[in-house]
């Protein structure tokens, strides 16, 4: 099973401590019994947040868990005065795009993603 695709340079324990600690209360997960089934990692600049992952294992799937966390995120995105919230869904992943879709955000057609890699060669 492929639950999230992470840079190598992201891929370490010390990662995920590093932004679970710096955006308590956001990155919440879904457990049977002692296994994690489910997770979604956010953060937020104090105006905006970013659903950086959500996944289900797929054993999981199609029992709303993931509809679950997501709203439980926003809850908790209101109470703390953040308004909007932004996702990104790599190319070709049909299911993932089905899935926001669903549960009602809006496919966003005015905005192309770049990205800066710190430290590079500029």
């Amino acid at each position: 099973m492929r639950w999230l695709r992470l840079r190598q340079e992201n891929a370490s324990e010390t990662f995920f401590h590093r932004f679970i600690a710096r955006n308590s209360g956001l990155c919440l997960g879904a457990w049977d019994e002692n296994r994690l089934v489910g997770a979604v990692l956010v953060g937020h600049d104090s105006r905006r947040a970013y659903l950086y992952h959500l996944a289900v294992a797929e054993t999981h799937r199609r029992q709303g868990i993931g509809h679950r966390l997501v709203q439980a995120v926003l809850k908790e995105l209101n109470r703390i005065g953040i308004t909007k919230a932004h996702l990104f869904v790599e190319t070709g992943n049909d299911a993932g795009l089905a899935f926001w879709q669903a549960i009602g955000a809006e496919h966003r057609t005015d905005l192309t993603v770049f990205s800066l890699t710190v430290g590079a060669a500029q």
